[in-house]
């Protein structure tokens, strides 16, 4: 878990039209992780029958602020749906 002081001053960074992110491979443990997430998150999607999950590699867990763009096109596909 990112420290609450570190998730602050990088939404400071993305505020201001930047933000810097490390660019290495996660480690075994670290991979492991984000594995055993993605799963648990999966099962979200059995709630509904029209439900989707995307991945980025793009970004950090700030996706809204790495990548708007990302979101918005996601926002847009559910709301074109809709209509």
């Amino acid at each position: 878990m990112v420290p609450r002081a570190q998730r602050q001053a990088a939404r400071a960074r993305a505020d201001q039209g930047c933000h810097v992110r490390q660019a290495h491979p996660p480690d075994a443990g670290q991979q492991q992780y984000e594995d055993k997430v993605a799963r648990e998150q999966a099962k979200w999607l059995q709630l509904s029958t029209n439900a989707r999950q995307l991945f980025t590699d793009k970004s950090s867990e700030y996706i809204p602020f790495d990548q708007p763009s990302f979101v918005v096109d996601a926002i847009r596909e559910v709301s074109d749906q809709r209509k």
